[in-house]
Parts: structure tokens; C-alpha cells; sequence
């Protein structure tokens, strides 16, 4: 362990250089001792001479998955799934051992997630970001000033609130650094803390500890600033200006949960980008919307795909929402009526559910 007065004496991170000339150089480190022990899992080291491997790239660029088919039901994989339902279960396991006393542990408390649960989850989860509200809560607020009937539909606060207590993906640990531009290595892993407005936390496996000259916006004046951060900031700026509006992180959330929330944004985002090589002309905004509704109810008490005039509605056995069927944007069109299909009766409807993923047709009684 490292006391308190001599942690600058044995400070295991590296500092920015203080040259101003403008070229391109890395940032000097102290060693760590041989006999002070790795921090976490990782055994973390200075960056000092430190060059990732990157491997030379030979594959096809370009789409590697099929698209054939592709709808917005195919954003989340059983694979991911079920890698969360695993650590999440497993943590609250832990979480209840040692705090027999918090309200997990309680009779009634927890209960295992299931993969419907999970997705439900994160369907409500990324809607936060579409529509936000002062805390988490109010969603299932039942006053006119709050009301969005959705998330109780979808479940409970209770067990969203348990949900979400128990959220994991795995048991790791980041280092805690202190410093304005300081950066720890771990096998082909580099860890930068970058100290701007706030503190910039980066993980890359491509660069080096080395850092560049950048114009201060406004100004003729420079400012250094790690490789990584300035890579960053030229190809992923655009990405993070579409995602902005539907932020759905919460500030109160754990440092890990608000990252995992941003990859699923991302990946939600490079989702939507696949759907447009299977000739998809819509908006981002849309392509959200369809994903929302696949998330939050396609697996609630499975009803199935139906075999409706539009390729097959999936009904949702909750409360529907009736709207008119249009086509192209235009009104007064007819599709099947799901329900009466199924049955094998036909019937044409102007009226369809705005809120279940396939807009199924509905027999509205009067």
C-alpha cells in the first residue's frame, strides 16, 4: 500500500510533458516498485517505451453479418443477453449474501431475471433517453403532470428499481488516478486520464502514450493532449452530436452502468447505419422508436407472429393503442386485421396499434 504522504514519491502513473514545441512526444513515467503489488485483476504498469501491438489488417472491409431480413428485433443478441443475465444474477446472489438486511434481500425482493425481463429492461432504459423526466421514478408517476402509461404496462418500479440495483456485466475494476494527464498500461491495454474541463477517462488497445499539439478553439494558442483523446474527438464527434438528444444515462448511476449504457447507444446507432444497406430510408429517430417497441414488448408473454398481409404482426397482449393505417404517409388505407386473421376471418381495418413493434391492423368495437 502506498500512504497517503508518499504517494507523489511512488505515484505509479505517468505526467504530461510540459513541452510546448509543438511535436508530437510521450508523457515520462515513474516506476512502480517490484515488490508493490498489481492494482485489480489487471497488472498495470507504467507506458514508458510502451507500443501496442496492432496486428495488420487483413479482412474484408465493409458489412461482415448477413442483412438479409434485418428488422430492428435483431439489435440485441441471445448472446448478449444472456451474458448480462448470467453477472446479473450472479452479482445480486453476492450483493444479498452480504447485505442481508437491503431490500433485495427481503422476501420478495429479487427474483432471477429473465431474458424478456432483460430486454424490457433496456428497452425502458434507452425510452429515457426519448423521454426524460427529473428521476427515475417519475415515470411511474400516476399524476397528469408525469403519466406515460408505457412503463407501467411494460413492469413494475419495484422490479425495474431491483433490476437495475443488480445490473452487471462482469468483476472488474478500474484504477482510481489522480493527475492531469497521466496513463497506465496493462499487457496491449493503455488507460489515459485526461484532465479538461472534467476528468477524460480512455481505454484503447491501438495507441501509444503519445500526445499531440491541438488549437485551442478561438484561439492561436495550443494546448497538449493524448493521441487517444484527439482520435476520438475526429471520428467518433459526429456519432456522439446523434446520440446526444437521447442520452439516457442517469448522473446518481454507477460509473460502469453510464458506460454500458453508451455502448448499447452506440451499438444501437451502428444498428441502424446496418438497416440502411437493407434499403431502410428512414430516420435515426424512427429506426429508435421500432427498436423501443421490439424491446419492451416483443417478449412479454409471447404471443407470436401472426401471418397478417404485412409479413406477420407480432400482438401484444396489453393495452393497444389505436391509430390510422397509413401507407407512404397517407390516409385512409386498409391492411389485414391481425386478430380476425388469425382466426380465419377476413377483414380489412383502417385502424392499426401505434404502440405494438408490427402496427398490427385492429377490429375496433364500439
Amino acid at each position: 500500500m502506498v500512504e497517503q504522504g508518499d504517494r507523489h514519491a511512488r505515484d505509479p502513473v505517468a505526467h504530461t510533458s510540459t513541452s510546448s514545441s509543438g511535436a508530437r512526444t510521450s508523457f515520462p513515467a515513474h516506476h512502480i516498485s517490484p515488490s508493490e503489488p498489481p492494482t485489480g485483476k489487471l497488472a498495470w504498469c507504467t507506458p514508458e517505451d510502451f507500443e501496442p501491438v496492432i496486428p495488420d489488417f487483413v479482412g474484408q472491409p465493409g458489412i461482415q453479418i448477413p442483412t438479409v431480413g434485418f428488422t430492428e428485433y435483431d439489435n440485441f443478441s441471445d448472446h448478449f443477453v444472456n451474458l448480462m443475465l448470467e453477472q446479473t444474477n450472479l452479482y445480486a446472489q453476492q450483493f444479498i449474501a452480504q447485505h442481508p438486511e437491503s431490500f433485495l434481500a427481503r422476501s420478495g425482493g429479487w427474483t432471477p431475471v429473465s431474458a424478456a425481463e432483460m430486454r424490457t429492461f433496456w428497452g425502458l432504459i434507452l425510452h429515457m433517453g426519448l423521454v426524460k423526466k427529473p428521476s427515475v421514478k417519475q415515470y411511474w408517476n400516476g399524476d397528469v403532470l408525469y403519466q406515460t402509461p408505457l412503463y407501467c404496462m411494460a413492469t413494475t418500479r419495484s422490479r425495474f428499481d431491483a433490476i437495475q440495483k443488480g445490473l452487471h456485466y462482469a468483476d472488474s475494476a478500474v484504477p482510481n488516478l489522480k493527475g492531469e494527464t497521466r496513463a497506465l498500461t496493462s499487457g496491449n491495454l493503455l488507460l489515459v486520464r485526461y484532465k479538461d474541463k472534467r476528468d477524460v477517462l480512455v481505454l484503447s488497445t491501438t495507441h501509444d502514450n503519445s500526445i499531440t499539439p491541438v488549437l485551442v478553439r478561438g484561439t492561436a494558442a495550443t494546448v497538449l493532449k493524448p493521441d487517444c483523446i484527439v482520435d476520438y474527438n475526429r471520428y467518433m464527434g459526429g456519432v456522439n452530436q446523434v446520440l446526444k438528444p437521447y442520452n439516457a444515462m442517469r448522473k446518481t448511476w454507477a460509473w460502469y452502468k453510464k458506460v454500458a449504457v453508451y455502448l448499447v447507444q452506440v451499438a444501437l446507432y451502428n444498428s441502424f447505419v446496418l438497416s440502411r444497406s437493407t434499403g431502410n430510408t428512414g430516420k435515426f429517430l424512427q429506426f429508435y422508436e421500432a427498436v423501443l417497441k421490439a424491446r419492451i414488448f416483443s417478449d412479454r408473454e409471447r404471443a407470436g407472429r401472426g401471418t397478417s398481409g404485412t409479413g406477420g404482426a407480432r400482438i401484444v397482449p396489453v393495452q393497444h393503442f389505436p391509430g390510422v393505417v397509413l401507407h407512404n404517409g397517407k390516409k385512409g388505407q386498409t391492411q389485414k386485421s391481425a386478430v380476425c386473421h388469425r382466426r380465419g376471418i377476413q377483414k380489412d381495418t383502417t385502424t392499426q396499434c401505434d404502440m405494438c413493434p408490427d402496427h398490427p391492423g385492429l377490429c375496433v368495437i364500439g
